[in-house]
């Protein structure tokens, strides 16, 4: 008999070790960010799955410095956190599913703190490795925008991570 695998309810760990992202109206404005995220995988009738938990990031942007545009050297270091969901569909091996996050930026740059509301749509899939079905792999294109800050960001996350 086949391990249920995304079939099963089951709690789950994802660490994404690093991604890059861009502004979508300034798209030399990139990230570097890592995080992790965890929460419950619950599925219920036929292939209905939904997967509830929360997460955390840390961004880090450092500026080229072009002298010749008249840019002043800074770097933005800033944390977001809160909330997620993920609804979709799974089989034994693959999970496919809608994302949504809402959370805080929390943001500081040359002894300036400021925060910022969050909120992530996007999409997902994950699969499910080896024979006991355990190990994660997967990737999440999603759109995040941070108000007032006004950061619009296209991210791709690629993760691992582990169902318990």
């Amino acid at each position: 008999m086949d391990p249920p695998g995304l079939t099963k309810d089951s709690y789950y760990l994802l660490v994404a070790p690093g991604l890059l992202a861009f502004d979508i109206r300034y798209p030399a404005f990139r990230l570097y960010t890592w995080g992790i995220s965890g929460g419950r995988l619950f599925t219920g009738a036929g292939h209905f799955a939904a997967a509830a938990g929360a997460f955390f990031e840390h961004n880090l942007w450092i500026n080229r410095v072009d002298p010749e545009r008249g840019d002043r050297a800074k770097s933005l270091s800033y944390v977001r956190f809160g909330p997620e969901m993920r609804i979709g569909g799974s089989s034994p091996r693959i999970f496919g599913y809608a994302l949504l996050r809402l959370g805080l930026d929390m943001l500081g740059y040359q002894g300036v703190s400021d925060f910022s509301l969050l909120a992530t749509g996007g999409l997902g899939i994950q699969g499910a490795l080896l024979n006991n079905r355990r190990l994660l792999l997967g990737t999440e294109p999603m759109v995040d925008y941070s108000y007032p800050l006004d950061y619009a960001f296209f991210r791709v996350r690629v993760f691992i991570g582990a169902r318990f």
